[in-house]
């Protein structure tokens, strides 16, 4: 047996791992999804036009405040009109 298949705890010198007392991804991912299935939650159908303008508001919001970190001011403009044909 290899080195390297021994466990850490028995070589000599190793590293021990130091608990950070967060979740692991999967029990973050699973904690919504059986809390959905314990008390039940109604499918909420969203159109593309909904979902696009709720992203651009949460995009928009996090330029505004980076900005004004920066020490901007975010100021909308009106859209291009194409040229002339």
């Amino acid at each position: 047996m290899s080195r390297f298949h021994v466990p850490s705890v028995v070589r000599p010198g190793a590293k021990q791992a130091i608990p950070t007392g967060r979740r692991t991804g999967s029990a973050a991912r699973g904690r919504p999804h059986r809390r959905m299935l314990k008390f039940g939650t109604e499918y909420v159908s969203r159109s593309l036009a909904e979902y696009e303008a709720e992203v651009r508001e949460k995009l928009e919001r996090g330029l505004r405040r980076k900005a004004r970190a920066l020490g901007y001011e975010l100021v909308a403009v009106a859209p291009a009109s194409p040229p002339p044909s």
